[in-house]
């Protein structure tokens, strides 16, 4: 564990002033998404690729080179390799144009990436408390709203992009630990209790609307919840997570349905943790027990998988939290590796 300096901006490096020329920033179609000289898809060839690798990130060097920005890096953070990189990633969250948090236990802060403009902020204080277990991430890009669940203190933070602090998100008698987050096309925010075994609603004014505890569940209710996602057709989607399973309801939050067993083997689940649904509707599960991604269709058929234990390209350590932007790109926090892998969903036919 790094823990960083007390302040809400520990650091601010701004590598595009020495790394792009005029200093001016790139359109969002001129972030580089792909990594050079990495072209992996699944499946492989000749089967229709449904997955592509883009790129990885795990913290300030991935902006720097051997040159004048790569000097600076090493004179301004006094490492002689790269500023403080993450640790523990778990949750993350993206707006589609190029800006992608990431909640690091392990830091005790949120790290900021700006790909147009090669910069990394870190947020660790939001007014005068100190993030202490930064876990979940979940963002209102129409409001321009970051919400950060810390589950040491017990609280939910609402900020906006700079990390200003706008207020809590607090259900009726507090939380037991919050974890995963995701909001809905109307701005609503959904929060896991882990503890309590339940999803707290927020309207997007902040006002608590509802729990969802699962009750109509086979077996009573969850066990152990991790992670949620919202669909564009604002069905909820949460890893269930010692239940083996992921359990969906409509926006009522009646019960649609559930997606996977426990089981060693594809179309099974272990250790579900993430979840993220693509626009087509497609759900995609992180597996940490079997450092996947598995994608299913709504009626909990397996569509594909893809990864296995490693460090390269498509390979995972102890997958964590899920993220689809509105391009359907993939956003996984691969915890053990330290770093967030970003793939790209084709289209094509299942």
């Amino acid at each position: 564990m790094i823990p960083l300096p007390a302040g809400r901006f520990f650091l601010i490096l701004l590598f595009g002033a020495f790394l792009l020329p005029g200093c001016a920033a790139p359109r969002t179609a001129e972030i580089a998404w792909n990594e050079a000289g990495v072209d992996r898809v699944w499946p492989s060839p000749p089967s229709t690729p449904r997955i592509r690798y883009l790129r990885t990130i795990s913290g300030t060097g991935d902006f720097a080179s051997d040159g004048a920005g790569a000097r600076f890096l090493r004179w301004v953070a006094g490492d002689p390799d790269r500023g403080p990189d993450l640790q523990s990633p778990y949750g993350v969250a993206a707006d589609g144009d190029g800006l992608i948090w990431v909640a690091d236990s392990g830091t005790q802060a949120v790290h900021a990436f700006d790909l147009a403009r090669g910069k990394v902020t870190y947020l660790t204080n939001f007014g005068k408390e100190r993030l202490v277990t930064p876990v979940g991430l979940a963002v209102d890009s129409q409001r321009r709203i970051l919400y950060v669940s810390d589950a040491g203190l017990g609280k939910v933070f609402a900020v906006d992009y700079q990390g200003d602090l706008l207020g809590l998100r607090e259900p009726p008698g507090g939380y037991g630990r919050p974890a995963g987050m995701a909001t809905d096309l109307q701005g609503n925010l959904y929060v896991v209790d882990v503890v309590k075994g339940l999803i707290a609603v927020f309207s997007p004014e902040g006002t608590f609307v509802r729990a969802i505890d699962g009750h109509q569940l086979e077996g009573g209710g969850f066990n152990l919840p991790s992670n949620v996602f919202v669909d564009q057709a604002g069905n909820v989607f949460v890893t269930d997570s010692m239940n083996f399973r992921v359990a969906v309801f409509d926006h009522r939050g009646d019960v649609l349905g559930t997606i996977g067993e426990l089981g060693d083997g594809p179309g099974t689940l272990a250790r579900p943790r993430g979840v993220a649904v693509d626009s087509r509707g497609d759900v995609f599960v992180g597996d940490a027990a079997f450092d996947n991604i598995q994608l299913f269709d709504l009626t909990g058929q397996l569509l594909l998988y893809f990864g296995s234990p490693g460090n390269g390209p498509g390979e995972f350590a102890l997958p964590a939290g899920l993220f689809i932007d509105r391009f359907d790109r993939l956003y996984v926090a691969d915890a053990h590796n330290h770093r967030i892998q970003i793939f790209q969903f084709l289209s094509g036919d299942k």
